[in-house]
């Protein structure tokens, strides 16, 4: 059986592993170290953002019954490339609140990537190769994630 969807969604999933973790480790550096707020102040910025990122995921697995999954993909990419220029180009100058709406941006944007690539990884198996492409789906990675952030 040939998976080059499954190969894909592993890529896309590498990358938004890599954004996701990278993005919740920096920001609170970033936040702590730069701008000098506590770890309480910190998790309080980024606590709105966590549930736009909950509501993002379930809007968007909704949407892909109804749009085309490329543009749930595109948007998201979109949202969360806006979100990290800002924080690198403007994040130093900018206030508590819109330091809070960037980070919401960015879990917004990641929302809406992570059933879509879910989903488009997914879409063209029939229903004998769905067992072995869940096996191998972008989401059966998430226990090395585990594994190489706890050691």
């Amino acid at each position: 059986m040939a998976f080059s969807c499954i190969s894909a969604g592993e890529l896309g999933g590498l990358g938004l592993g890599l954004g996701l973790y990278g993005s919740t480790y920096l920001i609170p550096l970033f936040l702590q170290t730069i701008k000098g707020y506590s770890a309480g102040d910190a998790g309080v910025l980024l606590l709105p953002a966590g549930i736009l990122l909950g509501l993002a995921s379930f809007a968007s697995g909704w949407l892909c019954d109804r749009i085309a999954i490329v543009w749930l993909l595109c948007i998201g990419l979109f949202l969360f490339a806006v979100s990290s220029v800002w924080y690198g180009v403007w994040g130093a100058s900018s206030g508590f609140f819109w330091l809070c709406i960037i980070a919401g941006v960015g879990r917004l944007g990641i929302g809406l990537i992570m059933p879509a690539l879910s989903t488009a990884s997914l879409d063209s198996l029939t229903v004998d190769e769905l067992p072995t492409g869940l096996a191998q789906s972008p989401l059966s990675d998430s226990w090395v994630v585990l594994l190489v952030s706890t050691y």
